[in-house]
Parts: C-alpha cells; structure tokens; sequence
C-alpha cells in the first residue's frame, strides 16, 4: 500500500481551466441549460419510440439506444464539468476519473457501433427489401444492439484494466475530464501494452465500422443509381438522418482523436477546450433534432402525441383560473398597489445589497455567508413568483390567470417555500458543527462540501415539488375558482373530478420530507442532540 500511495496520486488535477471570475456563474447556467436540452431532446425521442407500437421497428428501436447511449455520455461528463466550473480546484479523485473515463470511452465507442448497425438496416432495407422483415427479426435485432453494446462494454474494460495498473509518477492532467491516454502518459513505467490495446480498440471500434458505415452507402449508392427517382427520393429521405449523424459524429470523434495524439499543451488553451467537448456536447445535441424533425414519422408521433394531449386538457380543463378573494377597493386600490410596489422594491434591493456584499468582499466567501446569500436568492425566486402577478392583480378587475401560468406560479412559490426551509437547515447544521465540533469545522465544512450541501438544499426541492406539480398538471378538473390571492396546488387539487389519493399522499410525502424533518433536524443541531 504504501508503494502504491507513492507511485500513484490519490487524486488528478485539471490544468486546462481558466479562471473566469464572475463570469463562470454565467458559463454554469450556459452548460447546465444546454445539458437540460440534450436530457429533455433525448427523452423526448425515446419515450415516442416506447409509447408508440408503430415505431416499433428496428430503425426507430436503434434510433432510441442512440438517444440512451447519449444520456449515458452525458452523464458521464456533465455533472463532473458542472461541478467544476465553479471549483477553483479542480481536483478529482483517482477512482472517479476512472470512472469517468470508462463512461465516456464507453459512450464513445457505443455511438460508432449502433451508428453501424443502423447503416446495415438501411442497406437491407433498401439493397434487399422483399428480405428485410426476415432477416431484420426481433431476436436479430436484439442480438444486434447486444453486440453494440457489450462489445465497447468488455473492450473499453480491459483497456481501462491496464490504465489502472500502471504505476504514475504524476497527478497533472491537461484536459477538462479524464480522459485514458494524458492518464497513460503519466506512467513510470513502459506502456507498450496499453499502446497495443489501445490501437486494437481504434481500429476495431473507430475505423472497421467507419468503414463498414461507407461501405454499406456505396453499396446503396450502386442500388439507387439504378432506381427511378421516386425510389431514389424515399431512400434519400430514411438514410439523410443518419448520414448527417454519422458524419457529424465521425467529424467531432476526429478532433478528439487529434486533440489526443498532438500534445495539447502546444495548442492554444481554447482550441483545445472546444476540440475536447465537440463529442460530448454535438452528437447528443444533434441526434435527437436531426431524427426528430427529419424523420416524418417520429415527428408526426410527437406532434400526435401534444395535440391529443392539448385536446384531452381543453376538454376537461378549463384555460383559465379565477381569483375570488379579491375585493374592490375602487381608488384605495391604486394606494395598496404603490404600498405593494414599495415592499417588492424594498425586498430586491435589500436582498441584493445582502448577495453583492457577500460575492464582493472576498473575507465573506465562507460557509455561514455563502448560506445567507442563497436565502436571499432564494428571496428573489420566491418575489418574482408572486409579486408581479400580484401587483397587476390588485389593478385589474377580471382577476384570471391562464392555465399555464398558474401552474408555473405554484412550482415556484411552492419550490421557494421548500429551499427556504432546507437552507435554513444546512446553515443549522453549519452552526453545529462551528460551535459543537469547532476544531473540526475547517476539515468538514470545505468547500466542495459547501457545494453539496446547496446543491442538495435546491436541487431536492426542486424535484419533489416538480413531481407533485405533475401529478395536479394531469388532474382532470370541473372548475377554475381558487378561494385565494395567488395559486396554490391544494385549491386546484380540489377542483378535481377525479379521485386525488395519489396527490395527497404525494403532498403529505413532500410536507414531511421537506418540512417537518429539516425542522426537527434543525431543532436537534440548534440544542446539539
């Protein structure tokens, strides 16, 4: 153990981050939006796929383990990038980088396999198509994803296999991820195994499908020139997505491939960056907009799926809601509104006096300070979910709120209530540990700590509540009268028609969790139990 502590780092180190200052909040919301796009885009296209039994046919069956695949990439890179872009460290441990760099190997390789039995259905569907429906079985087709599958799964593992071996006489790593061969080159000791395994892996998992891909279209190619252009034009239409795919993939796997053989310190640090995520952020980007939009079926499944879904809420669901506890003060109404006006202006200005103050001044970047800036985030969220609509209540006389904007109310003030409450805990807790356990403070209460904690504190509540959102979302309801000043899930829940068990013991799930625990576990830090 200790030549193995001497000879490899705990740890790795990413040299390629820059210091952005301020402006890394602005690139974290960037990256976390785009990943939310490449999860939702995805989904979108395998859950067509599921629900649908007319896209259960091979094509659409290998067009959503694309989608699963890029999930499974993506979440081997962004939650770890995310993370890091608001550390200064950039430090990980020696398991997860492994870790990371057999998902995204895996990932990577997974891509160019289904992408290759892709290309063969089409061309037995256009080069053989009165054999297509017995050589395209349901057995072959699982047999076929199995091996696209398992194959990157078994080679990606002993490559890694060696990596972990090898003795490393150094923790620097010039990337933004983990990545095999910058972890390879830190090796004491003679790689040639790694280099053998490594170009065994290139050659049977990068070019022989590549080259099996371009294959099969010349192939079809040779077949259509032969065709009328009517048959030309279909075979166009099914093999245009998949072209566009393979090519911007294949495209993007080469500038990583560059990036890894070329020494990247020689290279200007942004180039490097861009060549490095090409692969991780396009193909999951692309494939669901390029299948989505380009292939009439499964856009026509979508389109089906919204309408028939726009159809069955307007039916049972009235577009709009009422607000009935609004009284008519006639002119004193216009007094309330600047009284109103004031107390929202007063809770901006002093929230963000509070969140400048403490991202300002560089002795306030400490647990206890960091924890009272995200109450007054948290402030802001929750204000900007009731007063504007509030304040233009008060001057109306209608008092309607439509459908949507409802229900986008209630997330967030509800959403607000909850972090309100699991804020106030973790600062309950960092309290303990400052006062019952100070000489252990500076140990447990680091940074990359810290940001767990926030992370949980938001991150949970966003999620519960989103969850019971959905549940009142699909509610049939035989009203649109709320008792109230602003929305709230119980009143629509009780405008139901249907029986609402589910909802309530949701609510009583999300009442307890997010409401009743942090109380108690505040209380027992507050009196040191």
């Amino acid at each position: 153990m200790k030549s193995n502590s001497s000879l490899n780092p705990p740890y790795f180190q990413f040299t390629l981050f820059a210091d952005f200052g301020p402006l890394r909040y602005l690139f974290f919301i960037l990256c976390l939006f785009i990943y939310v796009t490449i999860v939702s885009a995805n989904m979108v296209i395998i859950l067509a796929v599921f629900l649908e039994k007319s896209l259960h046919q091979p094509m659409y069956i290998f067009i959503s383990c694309l989608c699963l695949n890029s999930l499974f990439g993506s979440a081997g890179f962004f939650p770890r990038f995310l993370q890091d872009i608001l550390s200064d460290s950039h430090l990980v441990s020696r398991p997860l980088c492994f870790i990371q760099v057999y998902v995204i190997y895996t990932y990577a390789s997974c891509e160019l396999s289904i992408l290759t039995i892709m290309a063969y259905d089409r061309f037995i569907a256009i080069c053989q198509p009165l054999h297509y429906h017995s050589k395209m079985t349901f057995k072959w087709v699982q047999f076929l994803v199995l091996v696209a599958v398992f194959y990157p799964v078994f080679t990606i593992g002993f490559g890694v296999y060696l990596t972990v071996k090898l003795p490393l006489c150094g923790n620097k790593l010039n990337r933004i991820f983990c990545s095999n061969w910058p972890v390879v080159q830190l090796s004491c000791v003679d790689t040639t195994p790694n280099n053998i395994a490594g170009q065994f892996i290139t050659v049977t998992g990068i070019f022989i499908p590549m080259f099996f891909v371009l294959y099969t279209y010349l192939r079809i190619l040779m077949v259509c020139r032969r065709r009328s252009s009517e048959f030309r034009g279909k075979a166009l239409q099914t093999c245009l997505p998949h072209i566009v795919t393979f090519m911007t993939y294949s495209i993007s796997l080469f500038c990583e491939l560059s990036l890894t053989r070329f020494e990247a310190d020689q290279l200007n640090p942004s180039i490097a960056v861009i060549l490095s995520l090409e692969y991780l952020i396009i193909p999951p980007l692309n494939n669901p907009i390029v299948y989505g939009l380009g292939l009439p079926q499964i856009k026509g499944v979508i389109l089906r799926f919204l309408k028939k879904d726009m159809k069955s809420n307007s039916s049972l669901n009235p577009p709009y809601f009422q607000f009935t506890l609004f009284a008519d003060f006639g002119p004193l109404r216009y007094l309330f509104f600047i009284l109103c006006l004031f107390i929202y202006v007063t809770i901006v200005s002093a929230n963000m006096v509070i969140i400048l103050a403490v991202f300002l001044e560089k002795s306030l970047h400490q647990p206890m300070f960091i924890f009272i800036s995200c109450l007054c985030l948290n402030s802001l969220f929750g204000s900007a979910g009731f007063f504007p609509r509030f304040l233009q209540d008060i001057l109306s006389d209608s008092h309607l709120v439509s459908r949507p904007l409802c229900f986008i109310q209630v997330y967030v003030i509800y959403t607000y209530a909850s972090c309100e409450l699991t804020i106030l805990t973790i600062m309950a807790y960092d309290r303990f540990i400052a006062i019952c356990q100070p000489l252990h403070y500076h140990s447990k209460m680091t940074f990359q700590k810290v940001q767990f904690l926030v992370l949980a504190a938001v991150f949970y509540p966003v999620c519960i509540v989103g969850f019971l959102l959905c549940l009142t979302v699909k509610l049939p309801l035989c009203g649109n009268k709320l008792n109230r000043i602003f929305c709230s899930n119980w009143p629509v829940v009780q405008l139901s028609c249907v029986d609402t068990t589910l909802n309530n013991i949701a609510g009583q799930f999300l009442t307890v969790t997010t409401i009743f625990i942090p109380l108690f576990s505040s209380c027992t830090h507050i009196y040191g139990f």
